[in-house]
């Protein structure tokens, strides 16, 4: 297995742990609960589930020495995408919260464009609601930094 897919690996282990052994108190940060819990949680949530067990699936691809195809939205992953029938793209990185720097094209797994984008796969679309109305997005890129 070469250096980057190990690299690679321990990323999505460490990634997984976190979120297995972290997640409520992740939560409980970012989406503080007041009585019952907000539609913003419930739905952090269930893409929390979903990203991990994208994670899970990633790291025994690469266990198993393949590649993962197609290359799926990781938290530090950069994507390229674009926004609707636009010929150029725009390429984000998703990171934690507290790293966010829209200057540098960071941007929350947590923000409304981070969570549609996360566990996405190339090539995907994804609909993204704007106060202007739906907007689609297309993931045309995936890189991993490891």
């Amino acid at each position: 297995m070469s250096h980057s897919l190990d690299a690679l690996k321990e990323e999505l282990i460490r990634q997984t742990v976190f979120f297995e052994e972290q997640r409520v108190s992740f939560l409980d940060q970012y989406f503080p609960m007041r009585g019952a819990k907000s539609p913003d949680r419930i739905l952090a949530e269930q893409r929390l589930d979903r990203y991990v067990s994208v994670l899970q699936q990633m790291t025994a691809e690469i266990a198993a020495g393949k590649l993962p195809e197609p290359p799926r939205v990781i938290v530090g992953s950069r994507v390229m995408i674009r926004y609707g029938e636009e010929p150029d793209h725009e390429t984000v990185q998703l990171c934690f919260p507290e790293q966010t720097d829209p200057d540098r094209g960071m941007i929350s797994f947590l923000s409304p464009l981070g969570l549609e984008l996360l566990a996405a796969s190339l090539h995907d679309t994804v609909i993204l609601q704007a106060p202007a109305g739906l907007i689609r997005i297309r993931v045309v890129g995936v890189e991993y930094d490891r």
